[in-house]
């Protein structure tokens, strides 16, 4: 059902990405695993086969985004499906919560999906032929645990974007959905 349709992933060296581009590629969608992690891309598209490229990309680097959305549509001719998936976690009580993990956490769970829909969004306005977005959210979002307060927080916030970019989006035949794994 997906022939033809090019799929981005955010995170796609980990076990999540790297199971949302099987279930992309099983249903016949080209797929495009983008990480930090230049190793664990590699090793997920070659693990999952023809059809797969692994990118290497920083969700936090404005610049790292645009330059991995151009390999990818210079690869395959476009985009049709992106998928932010990419995060981190880290527990620590808010009172022992280090600045430094809390930015990085922030940066990459909330800061990743804005630089990914911005990006990507660019590039589907100029296809003019619509697509789809699926935002990876959490359960975190609607029942935080304690001491995961950089992860709850940082994790709503992108599912507020992902909320915001539906409205934004819709008239250009773009939908933006949330699951939570």
């Amino acid at each position: 059902e997906l022939a033809g349709k090019v799929a981005i992933i955010t995170g796609g060296g980990g076990a999540i990405g790297e199971g949302v581009g099987r279930i992309l590629l099983e249903a016949g969608a080209c797929v495009a695993l983008l990480d930090f992690d230049e190793e664990a891309a590699r090793a997920a598209a070659k693990r999952l086969g023809q059809g797969t490229l692994a990118v290497t990309a920083d969700v936090t680097s404005e610049e790292s985004m645009t330059a991995a959305m151009e390999k990818v549509c210079h690869a395959f001719g476009g985009v049709d499906i992106v998928v932010p998936n990419a995060g981190v976690a880290h527990s620590a009580p808010i009172l022992e919560h280090d600045l430094e993990d809390w930015q990085r956490l922030t940066a990459v769970n909330q800061t990743g999906v804005f630089l990914t829909l911005k990006t990507v969004g660019k590039i589907l306005r100029r296809q003019s032929q619509g697509g789809s977005v699926v935002v990876i959210s959490s359960k975190n979002v609607l029942a935080p645990g304690a001491e995961f307060s950089a992860y709850s927080a940082s994790k709503a916030g992108a599912h507020q974007l992902a909320k915001v970019a539906a409205l934004e989006w819709a008239p250009e035949n773009v939908t933006v959905n949330l699951v939570c794994p």
